[in-house]
């Protein structure tokens, strides 16, 4: 029996070193090992896995046998991770050092996407994604934590109905071990959160979403879908008045960073601009800053207007930002699901209907 089959683990991304030091090929440092579920054990056959270095950027990429089991090469000795794609859920490993010349393999357990989910599409398979509706209030950073310096990057996964409401029975929280605090308030946020739902053709449909809440302090870099900061309230050294009670202060704005709805790029500032000038205005952090180019590299991420490939960003260009419905950046791993290939990241356009 493989050594690999032989071994059962109960932690999530729980990894047994089974093998250190066995030689696949003449210079090369492997990653091996198989995937399975957390709870059931069961191989995850033709799972999509990627290893990544330590900034971020795939490094090879296979699919798990019918067994579960693959190996990765890297470039060179180092510290890397593992990124499960399943189920329409990415899952990242704890580093692994690799030694130059040398294998070595794991377990990899990946938490079980929830039966309910079977019912419910992903975000490739619908014609719109669900969206949340300007205004909603975001979580509200638990009392104390901020003071302290703690800071949390919460992922989820979560059905969103087809009337716009948050499942909250198929809630879960993809941290290993995550303090409770900070899930606490995100499902509070949930609760009052609505969406306008997901539309497959004609029809609304439930969607699963993916959101990864970025709690964080003043002068943070935003990394999350939902960025939540802690209010600064002013000093007043005014007395205070007893005759009015005190204002209640509000929560943070719920900021999704990778789409851009209607409702900024209808903007009077935003709305006469070509497309290309208006998404780095508002995302810079994703965009960068304006370029002049009306060329595109061979290796630029692909762009895709109503679901029609463009001559990537330039192309962008040509579109006026009050005539598009909705921008959405796809991350590296929702791209790879998307379009099955491996993109740093992709970007696709829906114009506004009465638009072509």
């Amino acid at each position: 029996m493989s050594p690999i089959r032989s071994v059962v683990r109960t932690t999530t991304f729980a990894s047994l070193t089974i093998v250190l030091g066995s030689t696949r090929g003449a210079g090369a440092q492997t990653l091996g090992g198989q995937v399975v579920q957390l709870d059931t054990k069961k191989p995850l056959g033709g799972a999509a896995v990627a290893l990544v270095d330590d900034s971020a950027r795939v490094v090879a990429s296979t699919s798990a046998s019918s067994e579960g089991a693959f190996y990765l090469d890297a470039p060179a000795a180092g510290t890397y991770r593992l990124v499960v794609l399943v189920a329409g859920g990415s899952f990242v490993s704890p580093g692994v050092q690799l030694d130059a010349g040398k294998t070595v393999e794991k377990y990899f357990s990946v938490p079980d996407v929830p039966a309910t989910f079977a019912a419910a599409l992903f975000a490739r398979d619908v014609t719109k994604p669900a969206t949340p509706v300007p205004g909603n209030r975001g979580p509200v950073y638990p009392a104390g934590l901020a003071e302290a310096g703690v800071r949390a990057m919460i992922s989820t996964m979560f059905v969103v109905s087809e009337v716009g409401q948050p499942d909250l029975a198929t809630f879960r929280v993809l941290n290993p071990e995550p303090d409770q605090r900070f899930v606490d308030a995100i499902r509070e946020a949930l609760q009052r959160t609505r969406f306008v739902p997901a539309r497959k053709n004609d029809d609304w449909v439930p969607q699963v979403v993916q959101y990864t809440f970025d709690f964080g302090l003043a002068g943070d870099p935003e990394r999350g879908d939902v960025v939540i900061r802690p209010l600064v309230v002013a000093a007043s050294h005014e007395p205070a008045r007893t005759h009015a009670p005190p204002a209640e202060a509000k929560a943070p704005p719920v900021k999704t960073m990778y789409i851009v709805a209607s409702d900024e790029l209808s903007k009077p500032e935003i709305q006469q601009m070509n497309l290309s000038e208006a998404l780095h205005r508002l995302r810079p952090r994703l965009y960068g800053p304006p370029r002049n180019n009306t060329r595109t590299s061979i290796d630029e991420p692909p762009v895709y207007v109503n679901n029609v490939r463009v001559e990537g960003m330039a192309s962008l260009r040509n579109i006026t930002a009050g005539d598009v419905e909705e921008v959405r950046y796809w991350k590296r791993e929702e791209a790879a699901m998307k379009f099955g290939m491996d993109y740093p990241y992709a970007i696709t356009v829906k114009m506004r209907p009465d638009r072509s």
